[in-house]
């Protein structure tokens, strides 16, 4: 039995979905799971149990050119699709995604049994054949909501992320320059979209607060780097409680080095999800999304949003506002008391607001 599995873009997404890919492979162990994603995000499922093979496909390109209406690129690209497809005979192809991207690699496939989400944009519902009910629900529940059309158990939540022996190696040498007596704290600043970023007041404000007495860990890609210069320009940090990674990793290094984290802060990022999927405890600022759809479901973890702003959970890219107050209405010393209860802080001397 072969069967198609469909969440093609973003690391979290990717994430949330591996506890329904997990439920499927449990519920078929014979037969064989394969995963098709954005290339670029392929070494997440690397190591996993669950998925048998991870199957590439230009997902970015395809939707570059259906913006600029480059039909014979597109239908090129689909029919190329459509062959690679082919010699799998898929038995079944499981989209979680709901997309009109999505859907059309369901029909690539040729599987006579399409499963997905009813309730789905971009006329999604066309291309399955048996639609789960879409719960509004955390993205993890709502995704296994689909599996469970096959009677899988899908109690599980937990996200899977497997570091190599040598990678948790290749970490522990990296920063074995901090000191090894204070707790080694990740910081990304940069998000996806320009509405979810927390002010840069705010983490400079908490950086210098939290700096005398932490291991600091700057993650982050390349586009956070002009960022990261900017909010770290006159905090005395150290080399030797100071570990500056920003641009300098691909997605397994920075996994294998949020797994060394006592506890991250971010915002709704890919970093927030692969800390929930190594079990690191994390502090997620949320604003224009929703923490109870795509925040933490872990207890060692929180989810912060400015309680008492009405336009929360916009997900809007941009501030319609103009004023990102849901971001800025989130003060520092509310993630300083977050970072306190979650690092037990009472026990510890450290110079923390109240």
């Amino acid at each position: 039995m072969n069967i198609l599995f469909v969440r093609l873009s973003y690391i979290g997404d990717i994430l949330h979905a591996t506890p329904a890919a997990k439920a499927l492979k449990e519920r078929y162990p014979e037969a064989k799971l394969h995963w098709i994603c954005t290339p670029s995000l392929g070494p997440l499922l690397e190591g996993n149990p669950y998925v048998d093979e991870v199957i590439p496909w230009e997902r970015d390109l395809y939707e570059a050119h259906s913006k600029e209406l480059h039909l014979p690129t597109m239908y090129r690209m689909y029919k190329e699709l459509r062959q690679k497809l082919k010699p799998y005979h898929f038995d079944m192809a499981v989209d979680v995604q709901g997309r009109l991207i999505s859907g059309l690699v369901l029909m690539a496939s040729g599987a006579p049994r399409r499963l997905g989400l009813s309730g789905t944009k971009e006329l999604n519902w066309l291309f399955t054949n048996e639609k789960a009910k879409g719960r509004y629900d955390h993205v993890i529940k709502r995704y296994n909501d689909v599996v469970a059309l096959t009677g899988a158990d899908v109690s599980d939540t937990h996200m899977v992320l497997n570091l190599f022996p040598q990678e948790i190696e290749w970490a522990r040498n990296e920063l074995a320059v901090l000191e090894e007596a204070k707790p080694t704290i990740g910081l990304v600043f940069g998000t996806s979209w320009a509405s979810k970023e927390w002010t840069e007041g705010h983490w400079h404000s908490l950086l210098n607060s939290i700096y005398p007495w932490a291991n600091i860990l700057l993650l982050g890609g390349d586009r956070e780097r002009e960022l990261t210069d900017r909010i770290i320009h006159d905090v005395p940090l150290e080399a030797i409680n100071t570990y500056d990674a920003v641009g300098q990793t691909n997605l397994r290094e920075t996994a294998a080095l949020i797994n060394e984290c006592q506890l991250l802060i971010t915002g709704d990022t890919g970093a927030l999800h692969m800390a929930e999927a190594l079990d690191v405890p994390s502090i997620g600022i949320f604003g224009p999304t929703d923490p109870a759809i795509w925040g933490s479901l872990s207890d060692t973890s929180l989810s912060l949003v400015a309680f008492g702003v009405d336009c929360l959970g916009c997900r809007k890219r941009t501030c319609p506002r103009g004023d990102h107050l849901c971001m800025a209405a989130l003060a520092p010393e509310t993630v300083e008391r977050a970072i306190r209860r979650l690092l037990k802080m009472e026990t510890m001397e450290a110079p923390v607001s109240e």
